[in-house]
């Protein structure tokens, strides 16, 4: 029966969907808030898009060889350019072209550091273990502190914005 064989095909598709949303959102969120924009931080939004494009392509490719070292790479080099490609279009936003008003602009460009960055050094560093190893299990095993980074970027978050909230200058 062909249908118990296409759940996981399904589950990839499902998870392409939210991996593209988030990213969306997430560009959605910094382009909200500006007036403006030049062409420099319009060709960075089309380096952006292609890499979220090329999601779907790298996911079913790890998802049809998921034990294979060049499928892991191509995958995890995807989200690692997708998150870094981010955080350019962040800074150029921010601190290149001054693109947004100065106090949301910093907030996007913590929130980039915050998130975008680390994940994305997360995600490059996990493939040196492919340099090491033929174990990729180990690689995919990285992936599994993503939920824990995120957790921690948000306390430090919280506890930056509670040392703002009493007049605290947060240490930088």
């Amino acid at each position: 029966m062909a249908l118990p064989a296409s759940v996981p095909r399904f589950f990839i598709h499902i998870m392409i969907f939210f991996l593209c949303s988030s990213y969306w959102y997430a560009q959605h969120r910094l382009m909200d808030r500006m007036s403006v924009v030049d062409g420099g931080f319009s060709a960075l939004c089309l380096l952006f898009l292609f890499l979220v494009t090329l999601l779907p392509v790298s996911m079913n490719v790890f998802g049809c060889y998921p034990t294979i070292s060049p499928a892991i790479a191509l995958y995890t080099l995807n989200l690692a350019g997708c998150g870094l490609a981010l955080v350019l279009l962040t800074w150029y936003a921010v601190f290149h072209r001054q693109l947004l008003e100065r106090t949301i602009g910093h907030q996007r460009w913590e929130h980039a550091l915050y998130y975008g960055l680390p994940l994305s050094v997360l995600l490059l560093s996990s493939l040196l273990l492919l340099l090491f190893t033929s174990a990729t299990l180990l690689v995919i095993g990285c992936w599994m502190l993503i939920p824990a980074m995120v957790s921690l970027a948000r306390l430090i978050g919280r506890r930056r914005q509670a040392l703002v909230g009493h007049g605290e200058k947060p240490a930088p």
